[in-house]
């Protein structure tokens, strides 16, 4: 009998021991479960964060986008005015030197118009005999 209560002490003891074991390991499975739980929220957390940083900078990068137009555009009309005013410019320039070219011919016409008709008249007076010229010569 003695030997029985020992015998049923120690599987109650074996019983009791693997109780707690079982406890000891639930308690484990539970805390494992919550770390990943745990694990869980954060990579949920992680990835939420990773949406919202990716739809921040896409949205920069639209903005820059269109800043970048925008200074594209504002660089090409300026460019296209500085292009205008040089064109006016030139056309001006162009214009004055005309000018000029056409007073400067019409004075050396006006010139030579007058050379002819000189030359005439000396012509006309050496025919008529008459000495008198209205250019001078270098041989006389």
């Amino acid at each position: 009998m003695k030997k029985l209560l020992l015998t049923l002490t120690a599987v109650s003891a074996l019983f009791a021991l693997a109780a707690c074991d079982d406890k000891k390991a639930t308690e484990k499975v539970v805390e494992v479960q919550e770390k990943a739980a745990d694990a869980k929220q954060d990579a949920a957390a992680a990835e939420k964060d990773a949406a919202k940083l990716a739809t921040e900078a896409a949205k920069k990068a639209k903005e820059a986008a269109a800043q970048a137009a925008k200074d594209t555009e504002k660089l090409a009309a300026e460019t296209t005015e500085k292009a205008k005013a040089m064109a006016s410019e030139a056309a001006e320039k162009a214009k004055i030197m005309a000018t000029e070219a056409a007073e400067q011919a019409k004075k050396m016409a006006t010139d030579t118009m007058n050379d002819a008709g000189n030359a005439l008249k000396d012509a006309a007076n050496a025919l008529s005999g008459d000495k008198k010229t209205t250019t001078e010569t270098t041989s006389e």
